[in-house]
C-alpha cells in the first residue's frame, strides 16, 4: 500500500496575482478572513477598528466596530472629513452577521430573564411543591401508607401507559406491513 503525499500547506510567494478570476477569489477569501480576525480582536480586547477595502472590481467593503464612522471620527483627521462623502458602514455580509449576532444576544438575554423568573417561582419541597417531592421525615404512619398507595398507583398508570404505547406501535407496524 503506497501512501500518497499531498501538497499540504506550502509557503506562497507574495506577488501580484495576474489571473482576474483567481484575484477575485483570493480577495473574497482574504477579505472574509481579515474581517473575521478584526471582529475577534474587537471581541477579545474591546478595540475599536475600522477597515475599508476596495475590491479589484472597485467595490467598497467596510468593517467597523462599533462602526466605521465612530472610529474615523475618533481619529484626528476624521473630524476634518467632508460631510458629503458617504462611505457605507458595512458590506451586506457583515451587516447580516451583525444583525444575526444581535438577534442571538437578544435571545440569550431573554433566556437569562426566563431562567431568573423560573428560579423565583420554583417551589421548594414541603412548601406546596409536588407530592412526590415531599419530605417524608416526621410523617405519620397513615400519611406514609397513603404516600405508598399513591406511588403504587403512579407506577401502575405508567406501566399501563407504556403497554398502550407498545400495543399501538405494534399495531402501526402491523398495518404498515399489510
Amino acid at each position: 500500500m503506497v501512501k500518497r503525499k499531498g501538497m499540504g500547506r506550502r509557503k506562497l510567494e507574495m506577488k501580484k496575482i495576474e489571473n482576474p478570476n483567481s484575484l477575485q477569489v483570493c480577495f473574497s477569501k482574504r477579505r472574509a478572513g481579515l474581517f473575521k480576525k478584526a471582529s475577534e480582536l474587537c471581541l477579545l480586547t474591546g478595540a475599536q477598528i475600522a477597515i475599508i477595502a476596495f475590491s479589484p472590481a472597485g467595490r467598497v467593503f467596510t468593517f467597523g466596530h462599533p462602526s466605521v464612522d465612530a472610529v474615523i471620527d475618533r481619529h484626528p483627521l476624521g473630524a476634518q472629513r467632508d460631510a458629503t462623502s458617504e462611505i457605507p458602514q458595512f458590506d451586506p455580509e457583515t451587516e447580516e452577521m451583525s444583525r444575526h449576532c444581535s438577534d442571538l444576544m437578544e435571545k440569550v438575554e431573554t433566556e437569562k430573564r426566563r431562567k431568573v423568573a423560573l428560579e423565583e417561582i420554583k417551589v421548594k419541597p414541603g412548601e406546596g411543591g409536588f407530592w412526590w417531592e415531599a419530605d417524608l421525615e416526621g410523617r405519620s404512619l397513615q400519611e406514609l401508607e397513603e404516600f405508598k398507595m399513591s406511588l403504587e398507583s403512579l407506577r401502575d398508570s405508567v406501566v399501563n401507559r407504556a403497554e398502550e404505547k407498545a400495543n399501538l406501535a405494534w399495531l402501526e407496524r402491523y398495518l404498515d406491513l399489510n
